[in-house]
């Protein structure tokens, strides 16, 4: 009896000391909570806090946008000043904390600033108000916008509306971008489907005051068709079946092509190769009076494969020659015989030295329109042929700036 008194006794005193140090723990927490409410208190009442005041309870700064913490500062109490300012870093959306420098009185502290980072710009849409395209072509429409947005985010722009280019015409389209933050601009523009063989047809209202449509192919290249009719992408002149030239137009040989040619044959007769012209310069009636008389020998379906109509003949350019030999008989032995010959391997191998191009290659019928013809030279200046020769695998003008034949 007397133990077990003895020892509800020391069960006793140990819960009395432990409930002592709890209440002593508990203590200590609501005296440290208490001065730091009275710290609170005073800074923001007497201390930096209560002397400067912002422009908004809670900053807010664009992303990606140069801004500094000062600017969010509207007024310091007691003459005070910023001694030292911080740009503020908007690379990332979200709250970010700067420092400055208040100096009142002579005395300098610093002073902190939470500033919310935000987007709320919407994307700006780079697309002219109109764009022109040729009949029968495929355009990228990817590259006829681009976006850009201060978060520095990627935007690839939409297009909005329906187009068909298989007929003249004008299409009200527009082009969409959004950004990750739910801005959105939208573009509006109008796209202009240009038939160049009804160029008397063409709106003047499409023209510039020098009487110049521009136009974009399919690989983005700049196109332009001049006051009389004549196409140049790149500033290179274009004639084919679906870009002809007007009957009108006859400038006679270029003079760089004709005096590139001299040199060209000079370069030859030097290595031992006799080159000649056989044809140069072919006017709009002599090519159609040509074609006519192919055509009532040979029947239409088979001349279409080698000779040009009217307008649609390089030779009307000035700039394309034909050397040595012309397809007149629609030999089809002929393109691989010149071919093989000295005068045909040096020809292919050396014309873009001087600023040539088989005009016609071999297996490109389908990109230019028509058959085989090595003899066939078209001046285009020595950097475009350079590229065009490509090793010997000849690219075509139409593959290159991306139009149809």
């Amino acid at each position: 009896m007397y133990s077990s008194r003895k020892r509800n006794k020391y069960i006793f005193a140990r819960r009395k000391k432990s409930y002592y140090v709890v209440r002593g723990i508990g203590a200590a927490v609501v005296f440290l909570l208490l001065c730091l409410l009275i710290m609170f208190i005073y800074v923001n009442l007497f201390g930096i806090n209560s002397k400067v005041h912002l422009t908004d309870k809670t900053p807010k700064a664009e992303i990606n946008s140069q801004v500094m913490a000062s600017s969010f500062i509207e007024s310091i109490d007691d003459g005070g000043t910023v001694s030292k300012d911080a740009a503020v870093d908007t690379s990332a959306l979200g709250k970010t904390e700067c420092t400055v420098l208040i100096s009142i009185d002579g005395k300098e502290k610093e002073y902190y600033m939470d500033i919310e980072i935000q987007d709320t710009t919407a994307p700006v849409i780079e697309c002219g108000s109109v764009v022109n395209v040729l009949k029968g072509s495929s355009p990228d429409m990817s590259a006829l916008a681009k976006a850009g947005d201060n978060s520095g985010e990627e935007i690839t722009p939409e297009l909005t509306g329906t187009f068909s280019t298989d007929k003249a015409g004008a299409f009200d389209l527009s082009f969409t971008a959004s950004d990750s933050s739910g801005n959105e601009s939208t573009q509006d523009f109008t796209l202009n489907v240009i038939d160049l063989s009804a160029y008397g047809e063409i709106p003047e209202n499409l023209k510039d005051e020098d009487g110049n449509i521009s136009f974009m192919t399919d690989k983005g290249f700049s196109g332009n068709i001049d006051r009389y009719g004549v196409v140049t992408v790149d500033e290179t002149v274009i004639v084919n079946g679906s870009i002809p030239l007007q009957p009108s137009y006859g400038p006679g040989i270029g003079g760089d092509a004709y005096n590139s040619f001299l040199e060209l044959r000079n370069a030859a007769a030097a290595d031992g190769i006799s080159l000649y012209m056989t044809y140069g310069f072919r006017s709009y009636a002599v090519q159609n009076r040509r074609y006519a008389t192919m055509v009532s020998n040979f029947g239409e379906e088979k001349v279409r494969s080698f000779c040009a109509e009217a307008g649609c003949s390089e030779h009307q350019s000035g700039l394309a020659f034909d050397v040595n030999t012309a397809n007149d008989s629609a030999d089809p032995d002929l393109a691989s015989e010149f071919a093989k010959s000295d005068a045909g391997k040096w020809l292919d191998e050396n014309c873009s030295k001087y600023g040539f191009i088989i005009r016609y290659p071999d297996g490109k019928e389908s990109e230019t329109g028509l058959s085989y013809a090595p003899w066939h030279i078209r001046y285009v200046g020595k950097e475009l042929a350079e590229k065009l020769y490509n090793d010997g695998d000849w690219i075509t003008l139409e593959s290159y700036f991306g139009i149809s034949a």
